[in-house]
């Protein structure tokens, strides 16, 4: 790059050099704005455009406020090679620097030469954490791992290594076990390590070798607390594999969150969580954050589920958050049965995670039996189940799961969702009130009975009585600050929007409403003018979200009004 070149990149307003703080955040995308949220919360913001990206870090490393944080956002498909190579080489003068996040997703103008400068950056010694993301980047593959590992040999002080490299399947894929061989060489020097989260969604050369890697390259970590593995759309991980995760698991006692996410990796059956059975049974863990998801893993059944409760009761009770994901599994009514009975022995759950959805086999006999779990978790403050099309479920089963809730007094944040079951009906609606009266504390509240079936002539499904049954409970939740309905396809009208309207006049503290109606037919504009009514008496609404697909019998006059009724700081968003 010439000298010209250099000096139009750099042309751009000057910048008080006093106003820098300890943390600066750097953006590129359309705006060109200088904020300081406050200077004694040591947080700055600065967003901007490609031309003046690179004097704004030169800047920083100019400033006698050496920032100790700094985090580079490339929101715009123009940044190239060029622009990132000059800002690595104002990066040399933040000796200081602690954390280093670089977010350049879904970008085809930025390779693998473009980041070659950290390989040269002796200066950041005393790094701590990085966060990179070149996700969706076709350009950037194992020669980045290359410069990562070369990083992390200059960096012996990392404690936080995040890594979002995941690949959409239409891409050229240019990261596999190879890849993650080379960045094994640098993890393993890591003897501080505390934090790894790793992901490498959708990259299908990777394969069962790459779990191989991060066993050795981990087992040298003395004070891991972390780990985040993420090889969801992996097609060639099989079940060998969880020996080697078993025998770290089994290594590192100490974690204290443990995230696996193996959606859609279909080779995997009940025999992967067997073999990680082996490997960890009978240790002593200190889980207080615990995650795994292998929705789409079609041959993990109720014998793998049970695998994972036993698995669950080894954390020593101090589990905090739990979330399980057996999203289009083959499990039944056994599974929640014995998650119900491992979750009894957590007084201390506060984030419980469930995702049941398309499980044909389950039915109201299972929700029965997870009521008695979730009412023995008196601490519980974030609740979500997912039994999206459970098509045996009913309005009986949704009476049971309500009364589970009942006898909980500290719940803040609740979703539901039972989209695609036509056999719930206003009853259910009607469960739902009388528990919701009880929860004065929620903030957040959200509930999805998509229909699978917009036939008039269907007598269950949701319609305007049972929205009526919802709106009187929601006037009682004055506390609410996010509330979100999706009705798609259900027998609503007008009647339903007007209940909403004598509700949510009542939210005062109500920040975002989202609501869905696509297809509901008999939706008009005198419905959308029912809730403007109520929207303009809000104070602190700033995000309003509504979907209109295929209703027309709403005049364009209607969002017309709604439009001019809603004013700044509101933002509208309308989808038709």
């Amino acid at each position: 790059m010439n000298n010209n070149s250099v000096s139009e990149l750099c042309q751009t307003s000057t910048i008080p050099k006093k106003l820098f703080p300890y943390r600066a955040e750097v953006k590129t995308g359309k705006p060109s704005i200088y904020r300081i949220k406050g200077f004694k919360a040591r947080d700055a913001e600065i967003t901007m455009n490609v031309a003046s990206t690179v004097k704004r870090i030169a800047r920083l490393a100019k400033s006698y406020r050496k920032p100790s944080s700094l985090q580079i956002n490339i929101l715009t498909s123009k940044f190239t090679d060029d622009h990132l190579v000059l800002a690595l080489k104002h990066l040399k003068k933040l000796t200081y620097l602690k954390n280093l996040s670089i977010q350049a997703p879904n970008l085809s103008s930025v390779t693998w030469k473009g980041y070659r400068l950290l390989t040269k950056m002796t200066t950041l010694k005393h790094l701590q954490k990085i966060d990179f993301n070149t996700s969706n980047c076709e350009h950037v593959g194992n020669q980045f791992l290359s410069i990562l590992t070369r990083l992390i040999f200059k960096a012996s002080t990392l404690k936080d290594i995040k890594l979002d490299l995941h690949q959409d399947a239409f891409l050229f894929q240019s990261i596999d076990d190879f890849g993650v061989s080379i960045l094994r060489r640098g993890l393993r020097k890591l003897y501080c390590l505390q934090d790894l989260k790793l992901n490498l969604a959708g990259c299908l050369d990777i394969s069962d070798q790459s779990l191989t890697h991060i066993y050795f390259a981990l087992k040298s970590s003395r004070q891991l607390l972390g780990l985040s593995l993420n090889f969801s759309r992996d097609k060639k991980i099989r079940d060998s594999c969880f020996k080697d995760l078993g025998n770290l698991l089994g290594m590192k006692s100490a974690l204290k969150k443990l995230e696996l996410n193996f959606s859609r990796c279909e080779l995997i059956t009940d025999l992967a969580l067997l073999t990680l059975e082996q490997k960890c049974l009978e240790k002593e863990y200190h889980f207080e954050s615990f995650t795994l998801n292998f929705s789409g893993c079609h041959d993990v059944t109720d014998n793998g589920a049970k695998i994972i409760s036993d698995l669950l009761k080894e954390s020593q009770k101090s589990l905090t958050e739990i979330s399980l994901n057996f999203h289009k599994q083959h499990v039944t009514n056994k599974t929640i049965s014995d998650i119900s009975k491992t979750l009894t022995q957590f007084q201390s759950v506060k984030t419980l995670d469930l995702n049941f959805a398309l499980c044909d086999f389950i039915n109201d006999d299972g929700l029965e039996q997870l009521r008695w779990a979730i009412s023995a978790l008196k601490q519980l403050r974030n609740y979500r189940v997912d039994f999206r099309g459970c098509s045996k479920l009913s309005d009986r089963g949704i009476e049971r799961l309500c009364q589970g809730f009942d006898e909980l007094n500290q719940l803040t944040n609740l979703s539901l969702n039972f989209s695609w079951t036509d056999n719930i009906s206003n009853v259910s609606l009607e469960y739902l009130r009388k528990s919701l009266e009880k929860q004065i504390h929620l903030k957040s509240l959200s509930f999805d009975f998509h229909s699978l079936s917009s036939s008039s002539s269907n007598s269950s499904g949701v319609s305007d009585v049972g929205v009526g049954f919802l709106s009187s409970a929601l006037a009682k939740l004055t506390n609410l600050t996010f509330l979100s309905f999706n009705m798609e396809k259900c027998k609503v009208a007008d009647e339903s929007l007007y209940h909403l309207k004598e509700a949510i006049v009542h939210l005062q503290h109500l920040h975002t409403f989202k609501l869905n109606v696509n297809r509901c037919v008999n939706v008009t504009h005198r419905g959308i003018h029912h809730l403007e009514k109520s929207f303009v008496k809000l104070k602190n609404l700033r995000l309003i979200e509504l979907s209109l697909l295929q209703c027309n019998a709403i005049l364009p006059v209607g969002i017309y009004r709604l439009e001019n009724a809603i004013t700044d700081p509101v933002k509208l968003i309308i989808h038709r």
